[in-house]
């Protein structure tokens, strides 16, 4: 597994699987294994936090193919060993996550509810899926 980490002109870092490298005809990449790497910073305990998310959102297939420009990489450099143990651990739990339902029609929402009218819906979902139904008398 050829893993790299990008640092890419906007500002995102990345760590991927290159399967395919740009040449001098095609700036183009293919990866896989797409994850963007997030820095939280706690400054009460003077601590830095790392993760990882979907490069590109809704996109939890870690075997998708996506194309990268090559021009949009500003370095790129190994992984460190602690990165790419993390790296592994959260293929893994996404390869043996299933594919949520993303989209529910409202109106089969509202007949399992049993409710006519819904004025907002909020959705969040790590780690459990919660959603909170505002309803209209």
């Amino acid at each position: 597994m050829d893993l790299k980490q990008f640092k890419l002109i906007n500002g995102d870092e990345v760590i991927c699987e290159v399967l395919e490298y740009d040449s001098k005809d095609n700036s183009q990449m293919v990866v896989t294994k797409a994850l963007k790497i997030v820095s939280l910073d706690d400054i009460d305990e003077s601590m830095r936090y790392y993760t990882f998310k979907p490069w590109q959102l809704m996109n939890n297939n870690p075997s998708a193919l996506h194309i990268l420009n090559s021009h949009h990489i500003l370095s790129q450099t190994i992984p460190s060993k602690v990165a790419m143990q993390y790296f592994d651990d959260v293929i893994k739990e996404m390869s043996n996550e299933d594919e949520p339902e993303l989209y529910i029609p409202i109106q089969k929402i509202l007949s399992l509810l049993n409710l006519q009218r819904i004025l907002c819906i909020s959705i969040f979902t790590p780690p459990k899926t919660t959603i909170l139904f505002y309803t209209i008398n």
